[in-house]
């Protein structure tokens, strides 16, 4: 964020001209108008003040600054200095109707609630822990039957949000060890002040079997088709770790999966060599495990050895 300036040229004082430069003693002096804008990022977003101002030719300081008495700047370099202004209430808008869409769907997501909708519940307030950290935990819906909604809990917590969706990405919902053999029952009635009171944190209904990505249900039609890859066990057992922050345990179960050949395990092994999580970073040894993984079809491999 900062503040610019635009010059504009005023008519020529011959007296001005006559006068050497105070500051340098060689340039003569002129007169310019200037306009004062905020930027951010580049983009001007609104015009601040304008100013006349007698300038040395030469060294380029000003000597004397006042206000501007004629109009020298056109009308259209008043307006041009709120673009910035006008695309960020632009994308201000553009995301507000997203959101606001986003939390209808899940609204009517949790009214008339379907076998295989996903919830990503906060587990402190889900149990009524008291914790000053928040974590998340995966629940998916198996039946609804009398007002009454049951869901499979999953087993494991997430510190973050985008350690839950990665969960989902990577097929973990397909994995019986996933959940915890107990279900959780809830009242169809309750689950929208469940969402007011931000239990559910979030409310997602799977399209073509998959959400973010990863496969979250079997299609009904066809019981005996299997999931797009078979998840190898120690993959699976070091994403966990990997979750919880044990970045060092979680990288020797990587490369165990790695050289059985799992393709995920070879791309998960590349992404904490490019980042250097519980491993020295190392790009040669990053893009080996990637191409491994790319070779095989994976295309979350490809999209990376490509930036």
């Amino acid at each position: 964020m900062e503040i610019e300036i635009d010059y504009y040229a005023l008519k020529k004082s011959k007296e001005a001209e006559q006068v050497t430069c105070p500051k340098c003693n060689k340039g003569k002096l002129k007169q310019r108008a200037g306009l004062r804008f905020f930027t951010i990022f580049y983009f001007p977003v609104i015009p601040l003040s304008t100013f006349e101002e007698v300038y040395c030719n030469r060294c380029r300081k000003p000597i004397e600054r006042s206000q501007l008495r004629q109009k020298v700047i056109p009308n259209i370099h008043y307006f041009s200095k709120f673009i910035g202004l006008f695309l960020g209430v632009i994308v201000l808008a553009f995301w507000l109707s997203s959101e606001l869409k986003q939390k209808r769907l899940e609204m009517e997501f949790l009214l008339q609630p379907k076998r295989h909708d996903v919830w990503i519940v906060n587990e402190a307030k889900l149990t009524n822990e008291k914790s000053q950290q928040t974590s998340y935990k995966v629940l998916q819906v198996t039946s609804v039957n009398s007002g009454q909604v049951i869901v499979k809990n999953g087993r494991f917590t997430y510190t973050s949000l985008g350690s839950a969706i990665k969960a989902i990405r990577l097929d973990n919902l397909m994995l019986d060890a996933y959940f915890n053999k107990k279900p959780l029952i809830f009242n169809q009635d309750n689950l929208v002040k469940l969402k007011t009171n931000e239990i559910i944190y979030s409310a997602h209904r799977p399209k073509n079997l998959s959400l973010f990505g990863g496969l979250v249900m079997m299609p009904t039609t066809l019981p005996s088709i299997k999931p797009i890859h078979q998840a190898n066990p120690l993959n699976q057992e070091a994403i966990a770790l990997y979750q919880n922050g044990e970045y060092l345990a979680s990288v020797e179960l990587f490369k165990k999966a790695a050289e059985q050949g799992d393709a995920w395990a070879q791309y998960n092994l590349g992404e904490m060599y490019l980042k250097g999580q519980g491993i020295e970073k190392n790009t040669e040894l990053a893009q080996q495990y990637l191409k491994q993984s790319a070779n095989q079809g994976n295309q979350s491999a490809l999209a990376l050895l490509k930036q």
